[in-house]
């Protein structure tokens, strides 16, 4: 127990990173991402935030969709996320579009927080619509990396099982951040089952 507590939560007592603060929004200083050490300001800098993004997936001209996400930072400690993936396909042989939706929210822990790093687990589920309708327990990890001013990488990785089928979700993204705001471009890739699906993705987001 103790191990295992240690391990996914940590030891606030020795642990200084576990203390850092919130920051208003990635490089708002030019310089921390979304953590800030204690020791650079007098008071935690801010309470909420919350993170909107939203990107545009393209794999061909017969496949497509949509990756919406929000993450609201009540503190520094955790935080809650939602996805929502639309993808549309078309059926050469039906003539027509099927459609794939996925929902998830999680929970999302930040084991370590740096200044230029932070990596953490995520729990919840996932929801897949249309014709599944059939809700799964998810699990992964995800990362951010402040490489450079205002360029940074992040990195996020679901496995879940749904109706006895795996669906896992993989996706890495650069990202160019601008005040409050940010461009970001990567891949993103989603296993349900046999099928994958390959997609380079495109957009961007908002901090308020």
């Amino acid at each position: 127990m103790y191990v295992t507590y240690y391990t996914a939560i940590g030891n606030y007592q020795i642990e200084k990173h576990l203390h850092s603060n919130l920051t208003d929004y990635p490089y708002y200083n030019n310089s921390s991402g979304n953590y800030e050490s204690t020791d650079a300001v007098l008071a935690p800098t801010k309470r909420l935030r919350i993170d909107l993004e939203n990107n545009i997936l393209y794999s061909n001209d017969y496949l497509f969709g949509n990756h919406l996400k929000a993450k609201i930072r009540p503190f520094q400690y955790f935080y809650l996320q939602t996805d929502f993936l639309a993808l549309k396909e078309f059926d050469k042989v039906d003539d027509n579009y099927s459609n794939i939706s996925l929902f998830n929210i999680n929970l999302c822990y930040d084991r370590i927080r740096l200044e230029k790093f932070n990596l953490g687990w995520v729990l919840g589920m996932n929801y897949m619509g249309n014709d599944v309708k059939k809700a799964g327990f998810s699990y992964g990890l995800n990362t951010d990396i402040f490489i450079v001013n205002n360029v940074s990488l992040y990195s996020s990785m679901k496995w879940s099982l749904i109706n006895s089928v795996a669906v896992n979700e993989f996706e890495i993204l650069c990202k160019f951040h601008s005040k409050n705001y940010f461009f970001s471009a990567g891949y993103e890739h989603l296993k349900i089952g046999t099928p994958t699906y390959d997609f380079i993705s495109l957009g961007g987001g908002i901090y308020f």
